[in-house]
C-alpha cells in the first residue's frame, strides 16, 4: 500500500513540474514578446521626439502660443 501511494506522489510530483514549465515558458514567450515591441516603440518614439526638437529648434524667436502648446503635447505624448 505504501508504494503506491509513494508512486501517486511522484506522479503527482512530476505533474506539477510539467505544469511549472509549461507556465514558465508561457511567461517567457510573454515577456520575449513585449520586450521586442516595446523596443520597437520606443525607437520609432525616440526617433519622432529627434525630429520634434529639432523642429523646435528651427522655430521663429516669438513662436505662436498654438505652435507652443502643440510642441509640447506632442513632446510630453512622445516622452511617455
Amino acid at each position: 500500500m505504501s508504494t503506491k501511494i509513494s508512486e501517486l506522489k511522484t506522479g503527482a510530483r512530476r505533474a506539477a513540474i510539467e505544469r511549472a514549465e509549461k507556465q514558465y515558458k508561457l511567461h517567457c514567450d510573454v515577456y520575449d514578446t513585449a520586450d521586442r515591441k516595446a523596443q520597437a516603440t520606443t525607437t520609432i518614439a525616440g526617433a519622432l521626439l529627434a525630429a520634434d526638437l529639432g523642429f523646435v529648434a528651427r522655430l521663429s524667436e516669438t513662436p505662436s502660443p498654438f505652435a507652443l502648446a502643440m510642441l509640447i503635447v506632442i513632446t510630453v505624448a512622445l516622452g511617455c
